[in-house]
């Protein structure tokens, strides 16, 4: 992808680069087909969410997705990751069992920004 042609000869990247726009789209593509077979996942990115409604699915799924990850050479930073939660923020939402609402403390900050008073300021 993107090789560059200089003086010196031909060189590739080893990995997705930086800058280019098709960069994000690409990586949510392999995202998705590395977790397509694990059920109950939501990835946007580097952010998955892992959803259960049994104890079994709880601690098997996780599992199935590091596996899966581990597999296609990426790695997992644990202590980023949180586990056996009844409820989490992703993607500015709560996420529960009830369902997702806004996150209330993203929602105060927009509330607390200062509305422009006249056409310079909105400019």
């Amino acid at each position: 992808m993107l090789p560059l042609i200089t003086h010196k000869g031909l060189f590739k990247y080893t990995g997705l680069n930086y800058g280019v726009k098709t960069t994000p789209s690409i990586f949510q593509q392999l995202m998705d087909t590395m977790l397509t077979n694990v059920p109950g996942t939501v990835v946007y990115l580097d952010d998955i969410l892992v959803v259960s409604r049994t104890d079994e699915e709880m601690f098997q799924r996780p599992e199935n997705v590091m596996e899966n990850l581990i597999d296609y050479g990426l790695k997992i930073n644990i202590e980023k990751s949180d586990f056996l939660r009844n409820e989490t923020h992703y993607l500015g939402f709560v996420v529960s069992e009830a369902g997702r609402s806004p996150d209330p403390d993203i929602d105060a900050e927009f509330k607390s920004v200062k509305l422009p008073d006249n056409v310079r300021q909105l400019q």
